[in-house]
């Protein structure tokens, strides 16, 4: 339903947010 397809959205918007910044992190280091 709804509820589950919000659910799946919202962890991939948190997987694509910690991915962003995992590579706003490397790109510092470099």
């Amino acid at each position: 339903g709804i509820g589950h397809i919000r659910c799946a959205y919202a962890v991939s918007r948190d997987d694509l947010g910690e991915a962003v910044k995992r590579i706003g992190e490397f790109i510092e280091s470099l």
